[in-house]
């Protein structure tokens, strides 16, 4: 449990101090932190009204985790001077995450919304 919130953690800190130095647009950062405020909130919903639960990150997950980190890494190279990456590409990577991390974030609510109401129903017939 402890690797992927450190993840989320140093990317949540990465997206807030690009915005905070204007590289990023604040609907970028709010929707890859609202992502992961959805997912701690909803797995703290289903920990106190289904029980245990055990993460499992999904492949899109994953790759939603890949596709920040690249963008991040290629922000962090530009601003530093050691890669110079075209606007075009950088928009182009900026929809990429957006699209990646809103896709994540529904796929969490929609699979994790089913279990819940699964174990919800095979409550009621116990």
């Amino acid at each position: 449990m402890l690797d992927p919130i450190a993840d989320k953690l140093l990317l949540t800190a990465a997206f807030l101090s690009l915005w905070l130095v204007g590289e990023l647009p604040l609907w970028l950062v709010g929707l890859i932190v609202g992502r992961d405020l959805v997912i701690v909130a909803g797995a703290t919903a289903y920990h106190w009204v289904i029980g245990r639960f055990d993460a499992e990150p999904s492949v899109l997950s994953k790759l939603t985790t890949a596709v920040q980190i690249l963008f991040v890494l290629l922000e962090l190279l530009h601003l530093s001077g050691w890669l110079v990456v075209a606007e075009s590409v950088r928009g182009g990577l900026a929809i990429l995450t957006a699209a990646v991390t809103l896709a994540s974030g529904i796929h969490y609510v929609v699979v994790w919304g089913a279990r819940a109401r699964r174990a919800k129903r095979m409550e009621k017939r116990a």
